[in-house]
Protein backbone atom coordinates (compact mmCIF):
# COMPACT_ATOMS: atom_id res chain seq x y z
CA UNK A 1 0.00 0.00 0.00
CA UNK A 2 1.44 3.36 -0.97
CA UNK A 3 1.72 6.29 1.40
CA UNK A 4 -0.98 8.89 0.92
CA UNK A 5 0.59 12.24 0.05
CA UNK A 6 -0.77 15.52 1.38
CA UNK A 7 -3.55 17.12 -0.58
CA UNK A 8 -4.02 20.72 -1.65
CA UNK A 9 -4.54 22.92 1.37
CA UNK A 10 -1.41 21.61 2.98
CA UNK A 11 1.71 23.68 2.59
CA UNK A 12 5.04 22.05 1.72
CA UNK A 13 3.56 18.72 2.80
CA UNK A 14 2.89 19.98 6.33
CA UNK A 15 -0.31 20.23 8.28
CA UNK A 16 -1.38 23.39 10.10
CA UNK A 17 -0.06 21.91 13.37
CA UNK A 18 3.35 21.24 11.84
CA UNK A 19 3.47 24.77 10.44
CA UNK A 20 2.61 26.22 13.86
CA UNK A 21 5.44 24.21 15.44
CA UNK A 22 7.79 25.39 12.70
CA UNK A 23 6.83 29.02 13.32
CA UNK A 24 7.40 28.63 17.08
CA UNK A 25 10.88 27.34 16.28
CA UNK A 26 11.74 30.73 14.75
CA UNK A 27 10.29 32.86 17.55
CA UNK A 28 11.66 33.56 21.01
CA UNK A 29 9.25 35.07 23.50
CA UNK A 30 7.55 38.08 21.99
CA UNK A 31 10.26 38.84 19.42
CA UNK A 32 10.31 36.86 16.21
CA UNK A 33 13.76 36.24 14.78
CA UNK A 34 12.79 35.58 11.17
CA UNK A 35 9.41 34.36 10.04
CA UNK A 36 9.76 32.30 6.91
CA UNK A 37 7.27 32.55 4.09
CA UNK A 38 5.64 29.34 3.04
CA UNK A 39 5.61 28.05 -0.49
CA UNK A 40 2.21 26.68 -1.41
CA UNK A 41 2.53 23.40 -3.24
CA UNK A 42 -0.18 21.02 -4.51
CA UNK A 43 1.51 17.64 -4.22
CA UNK A 44 -1.39 15.59 -5.56
CA UNK A 45 -1.53 17.66 -8.74
CA UNK A 46 2.17 17.09 -9.37
CA UNK A 47 1.75 13.33 -8.80
CA UNK A 48 -1.10 13.34 -11.36
CA UNK A 49 1.08 15.27 -13.85
CA UNK A 50 3.97 12.86 -13.41
CA UNK A 51 1.64 9.85 -13.72
CA UNK A 52 0.10 11.26 -16.92
CA UNK A 53 3.59 11.60 -18.41
CA UNK A 54 4.19 7.89 -17.90
CA UNK A 55 5.96 7.74 -14.55
CA UNK A 56 5.12 4.94 -12.12
CA UNK A 57 3.06 5.83 -9.03
CA UNK A 58 5.88 5.01 -6.59
CA UNK A 59 8.40 7.04 -8.59
CA UNK A 60 6.04 10.01 -8.87
CA UNK A 61 5.41 9.97 -5.12
CA UNK A 62 9.17 9.71 -4.42
CA UNK A 63 9.86 12.69 -6.68
CA UNK A 64 7.17 14.75 -4.96
CA UNK A 65 8.45 13.80 -1.48
CA UNK A 66 11.95 14.85 -2.55
CA UNK A 67 10.68 18.21 -3.83
CA UNK A 68 8.69 18.80 -0.63
CA UNK A 69 11.73 17.94 1.50
CA UNK A 70 13.92 20.27 -0.58
CA UNK A 71 11.47 23.15 -0.06
CA UNK A 72 11.46 22.86 3.74
CA UNK A 73 14.39 25.18 4.46
CA UNK A 74 14.04 27.62 1.59
CA UNK A 75 13.66 31.34 2.12
CA UNK A 76 11.43 33.28 -0.21
CA UNK A 77 12.35 36.69 -1.62
CA UNK A 78 10.35 38.61 1.04
CA UNK A 79 12.25 36.69 3.73
CA UNK A 80 15.57 37.70 2.20
CA UNK A 81 14.44 41.33 1.91
CA UNK A 82 13.43 41.38 5.61
CA UNK A 83 16.77 39.83 6.55
CA UNK A 84 18.62 42.37 4.42
CA UNK A 85 16.80 45.27 6.13
CA UNK A 86 17.55 43.81 9.53
CA UNK A 87 21.24 43.44 8.68
CA UNK A 88 21.39 46.95 7.20
CA UNK A 89 20.08 48.32 10.50
CA UNK A 90 22.67 46.38 12.49
CA UNK A 91 25.49 47.54 10.21
CA UNK A 92 24.31 51.16 10.57
CA UNK A 93 24.60 50.83 14.35
CA UNK A 94 28.09 49.34 13.99
CA UNK A 95 29.12 52.19 11.65
CA UNK A 96 27.99 54.78 14.22
CA UNK A 97 29.94 53.02 16.95
CA UNK A 98 33.02 52.79 14.72
CA UNK A 99 32.81 56.51 13.92
CA UNK A 100 32.64 57.30 17.65
CA UNK A 101 35.60 55.01 18.30
CA UNK A 102 37.60 56.73 15.53
CA UNK A 103 37.02 60.12 17.14
CA UNK A 104 37.99 58.79 20.56
CA UNK A 105 41.20 57.27 19.18
CA UNK A 106 42.03 60.55 17.43
CA UNK A 107 41.61 62.48 20.65
CA UNK A 108 43.74 59.96 22.58
CA UNK A 109 46.52 60.19 19.99
CA UNK A 110 46.37 64.00 20.09
CA UNK A 111 46.59 63.97 23.90
CA UNK A 112 49.51 61.54 23.79
CA UNK A 113 51.29 63.71 21.22
CA UNK A 114 50.67 66.83 23.33
CA UNK A 115 51.98 65.07 26.43
CA UNK A 116 55.06 63.90 24.50
CA UNK A 117 55.70 67.43 23.18
CA UNK A 118 55.29 68.90 26.67
CA UNK A 119 58.05 66.69 28.02
CA UNK A 120 60.62 67.74 25.41
CA UNK A 121 59.74 71.40 24.84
Amino acid sequence: MTEKLPTAGWVDGQSAQQLAKRQQKYSHGSATMLSMSTLTFDTQELVRELRSSGMAQEQAEAVVRTIVTAHEGLLAKPDLERLELKLDGKFAVIDVKFDKLSWMMGILIALAAANFAKQFF
